[in-house]
């Protein structure tokens, strides 16, 4: 599992219908840095998904380490919209 949020601040949030709010890791906070960086052509490498071809698999070859697949998730607006 990626150690990618580890660094996030706690914050309390209620889940469904608890009344007793739990110390949860604030993803939210990278939203912005994403949103600055999406759009500058730059930060991007150009590869074509192929058939068979898995989030995983796709982040070994271009990095070098399977475990940098949620950076897929993350540049993706749709993907990030949908959870």
């Amino acid at each position: 599992m990626s150690s990618y949020f580890e660094k996030f601040p706690n914050t309390f949030y209620n889940f469904g219908n608890e009344k007793t709010p739990t110390a949860f890791q604030n993803i939210q906070k990278y939203s912005e840095l994403i949103d600055t960086y999406r759009d500058n052509i730059g930060t991007y490498i150009e590869y074509e998904i192929r058939d068979g071809d898995r989030p995983d698999t796709v982040s070994q070859m271009l990095y070098g380490r399977p475990d940098y697949d949620w950076t897929f998730f993350l540049m993706n607006e749709r993907l990030r919209e949908a959870g």
